[in-house]
């Protein structure tokens, strides 16, 4: 199945949200450092607002199958969930979504060892989070178009150096929903005390 519109989970976003994610960002930066080199617009903080939201709807489903990976994060995914590690991947966006528009993986994450990515999008100047839609990660880089430095993805959008990206269409996604159901359904029932 592939991601349409009416695939596309969008949440609001909060200023506490907004603080919350600028914190961790902070906090991880000073563990990890900032492998890329940083303009003012890259609102790189945007990350951990997709990661915010993606543990509420994970938790929202399933409480107890949802783990938040905040030790190793630069060799983990972000979350492990029913049995398989995500890797949530969020970008900015001044304007909404279209299903022909891309998601992406900067390409020193290429090698992450995750299963599934999961893709999102801040729209920020309305401050709404799109979850747009999941794919097993090996699927993802089998079809992805690499963009090279210099290359442009669109008219408003030049990879510069060291931002090298893998990119899909939206489109060609698992919505999140169907991602969900899949993975609940493969969890052992628990049986019912008589």
């Amino acid at each position: 199945m592939s991601v349409e519109m009416k695939d596309i989970v969008s949440f609001d976003v909060s200023e506490v949200i907004i603080n919350q994610a600028k914190a961790i960002r902070t906090a991880r930066d000073l563990i990890y450092g900032n492998i890329f080199n940083e303009e003012s617009t890259d609102l790189r903080w945007v990350g951990e607002v997709g990661e915010i939201i993606v543990n509420q709807a994970l938790v929202m489903c399933s409480k107890e199958q949802t783990e938040w990976i905040t030790q190793d994060v630069t060799n983990r995914g972000d979350f492990n969930f029913c049995g398989v590690e995500i890797d949530v991947k969020t970008v900015k966006r001044q304007v909404p979504i279209r299903p022909y528009y891309k998601a992406q993986i900067t390409a020193k994450h290429v090698n992450k060892p995750v299963d599934y990515l999961l893709f999102t999008c801040y729209e920020y100047p309305v401050k709404k989070l799109h979850i747009l839609g999941v794919m097993k990660k090996d699927v993802f880089i089998g079809k992805a178009q690499y963009f090279g430095a210099g290359s442009k993805v669109h008219d408003n959008y030049t990879i510069r150096a060291g931002h090298e990206i893998y990119a899909i269409t939206i489109s060609e996604m698992t919505p999140f929903r169907d991602f969900l159901k899949d993975k609940m359904n493969l969890q052992p029932q628990e049986k019912k005390a008589s």
